[in-house]
């Protein structure tokens, strides 16, 4: 179900949004698209395999969304993150990869041209163009262009000249696409690998049964705050 769910996806949101028509690119997210299918199929499985409840079910899992949303350098870029998360949960988290992957190989190839209203806009000092006056600070910023260099007023500025540029301020670069889908495979493999582990030990053998208690008592603290309002 997983992979019909994600050929499904892939047809109706690549293609409309238009998105690069390489056989490369298209071939490449196409693959992501379904590795995160049965990444998230695998994910919610083996935490059901070992919870106890619907109850503490559906309180774990929204915590788990939160995480890896929040943490994968796109909500907040990466240089953002305060630096308790930014050195262990941003590179822990699965999702960083497969958004850093997905990115580099849409976004590579990209030529940015910003609108007028997406410029900076600014007036060089009299007998001075806006390339002139600027080209020191285009230079030190290592990314964008100046609209009109020959331009005497009214200069605008255009913060990314290309998508490589736009991905370097979330610390993705196009040369580790493979190298995240990769390490998002293990994440895949790991998920199913925690689902068999889960059942044998919580399921049959009944090792967790002592997690139990702990976790439906933390399911129902959670329900009564809800009740509460709090």
């Amino acid at each position: 179900m997983a992979v019909v769910s994600s050929v499904v996806y892939f047809l109706l949101w690549y293609y409309p949004t238009g998105m690069p028509r390489d056989s490369g690119t298209a071939g490449y997210v196409f693959l992501m698209t379904m590795l995160f299918f049965l990444f998230q199929s695998s994910w919610g499985q083996w935490i059901c395999a070992f919870a106890p409840s619907l109850t503490v079910i559906s309180n774990v899992l929204p915590f788990f969304f939160v995480m890896v949303s929040l943490f994968n350098g796109i909500v907040r870029p990466y240089a953002q993150m305060p630096a308790f998360w930014r050195v262990w949960m941003y590179w822990v988290n699965p999702t960083t990869y497969w958004i850093g992957g997905v990115l580099a190989a849409v976004l590579r190839d990209l030529t940015v041209e910003c609108a007028a209203d997406e410029t900076a806009l600014f007036n060089p000092p009299p007998g001075q163009t806006c390339g002139s006056y600027a080209a020191e600070f285009v230079r030190a910023t290592g990314h964008g262009y100046i609209v009109d260099p020959d331009a005497t007023s009214r200069c605008g500025y255009c913060p990314y000249r290309s998508g490589v540029e736009y991905l370097a301020t979330l610390n993705v670069t196009p040369e580790q696409k493979w190298r995240d889908c990769g390490i998002f495979i293990v994440y895949v493999c790991t998920n199913w690998l925690l689902v068999y582990f889960f059942i044998y030990t919580v399921r049959v053998r009944g090792w967790g049964r002592g997690l139990r208690p702990l976790l439906a008592r933390l399911g129902r603290l959670v329900v009564d705050r809800r009740k509460n309002g709090i």
